[in-house]
């Protein structure tokens, strides 16, 4: 049998191909296995990985289309007769196209779509692993609960988030989920990548000697999973779009106008949502460790910052904490609401700061009830009132000044000036009497 040699050619770059580039992924593993790997090591060998695969896929698909296509028929068997054209109202029909080009033309699109996202996601976390290198201090006047690990703790932490959300996207891309299935798991996602950064920051079998017993620190941790969900993961705004953006290419919304995957205002969002996407998984890592052994002295000396290593700076910072959520509970995330504003946390060459994107929240703001929504009614009064106040006071305020300089002034300038002359009456006639005298 001859075989085409196009085919031939493309079998055998398939194969080269596959083997070198699972070569370089076996030792990428390998190099990963490395237990002294830094967070930054791991960050960069994860991304060459990610690359290589998306490079295997690519090839694997492209150089396979015209390889599975059966062989042909030897020709000791000679083929059955292709029917002729069928003649019908003094036209032929012509027979029925078996090329297998416009397969492999779709193909091609989705598979440089693929790459495309793949390639997108790259950038994107490597430019967040670049700006993990700068200051993580916080510059807001917000507590968070990052801000009592060391330096080196909190871009660590923050360096296995960025790992843990990319193997995430990696795996609900294999999965092959649908928007619909996406926006269903959606709380499942969050919460799996919170116990992964968990259980690869604190380590999975790491022990504390509470007592008498030796308790597993990730288990009791990941037994707040409810209460973490409630109050940090379901509360992190454009996760979703986020995920459904770097999956299917859904354009992002921004100040409702939608805008298409790669370009600068997506591009732009994009590093926004991820930045404090980070920064609130890091939040909700350590939140459970705060609560339950925020004072044990290893954690302590593994983890804390020199400045809050004693039991009254700890305890101060805690209800700091505590306070700011009782305050964003009831005043500020209504307000937010009501303002149709979302709060982000962001990276800056000083440190992290905060800044606010505008969302449609109409929904949640008729779901408002008790405080909540009194605080929304107290905004809106203020809104109504302060500008007519305002005038009032101004037109007050001008009225006291007219009174004050028109009739009150000209009163007293009025005196003055009768004092002054009477004055000046009394000196004349002291010098015509001194005169006299003379």
């Amino acid at each position: 049998m001859n075989e085409n040699p196009l085919a031939v050619l493309r079998r055998n770059l398939r194969r080269s191909g596959l083997q070198q580039i699972d070569a370089a992924i076996a030792q990428l593993e390998a190099q990963l296995q490395n237990p002294e790997l830094s967070a930054a090591d791991q960050v960069f060998l994860a991304g060459r990985r990610r690359e290589l695969r998306a490079a295997r896929w690519l090839v694997n698909r492209l150089l396979v289309a015209q390889e599975s296509a059966p062989a042909a028929p030897s020709s000791a068997t000679p083929p059955p007769p292709v029917a002729s054209p069928t003649i019908a109202s003094g036209r032929a029909t012509p027979p029925e196209q078996t090329s297998d080009l416009p397969n492999f033309s779709e193909l091609l699109t989705q598979s440089a779509a693929a790459s495309s996202m793949r390639t997108i996601q790259a950038v994107l976390l490597d430019s967040m692993a670049t700006r993990l290198s700068a200051s993580l201090l916080n510059l807001t006047d917000t507590p968070l609960e990052i801000d009592i690990l060391r330096e080196d703790k909190k871009r660590e932490l923050l360096y296995i988030i960025l790992k843990q959300l990319e193997e995430i996207l990696d795996e609900l891309r294999f999965s092959q989920v649908t928007p619909e299935q996406l926006r269903e798991k959606y709380p499942l996602v969050m919460q799996d990548l919170w116990q992964a950064a968990a259980t690869d920051f604190l380590g999975r079998y790491y022990s504390l000697a509470v007592g008498d017993q030796s308790v597993l620190l990730v288990d009791r941790l990941l037994q707040d999973a409810e209460i973490v969900q409630t109050a940090i993961l379901n509360k992190i705004p454009g996760t979703l779009e986020f995920l459904a953006h770097l999956l299917f290419q859904t354009p992002l919304t921004i100040d409702g106008i939608p805008y298409a995957i790669g370009t600068v205002e997506a591009m732009a969002r994009l590093e926004m949502l991820l930045q404090n996407l980070t920064i609130q998984i890091a939040n909700a890592v350590m939140q459970p460790l705060l609560n339950h052994f925020g004072d044990v002295i290893t954690i302590k000396q593994n983890f804390y910052d020199k400045r809050l290593l004693s039991s009254r700076e700890i305890e101060r910072f805690r209800n700091n904490l505590s306070w700011r959520y009782r305050i964003e509970n009831l005043v500020g995330e209504p307000t937010a609401i009501f303002e149709s504003r979302f709060y982000l946390f962001v990276f800056s060459t000083l440190g992290i700061t905060k800044t606010s994107i505008y969302a449609a929240r109409n929904q949640e703001l008729s779901d408002l009830a008790g405080i909540q929504l009194a605080v929304t009614l107290t905004l809106e009064m203020r809104d109504a009132i302060a500008p007519r106040l305002r005038t009032a006071i101004a037109f007050v305020g001008s009225g006291v000044v007219y009174v004050l300089t028109e009739v009150i002034g000209r009163g007293i300038g009025l005196i003055g000036r009768g004092v002054i002359k009477g004055i000046g009456n009394v000196l004349r006639d002291n010098e015509r009497g001194s005169e006299r005298f003379r």
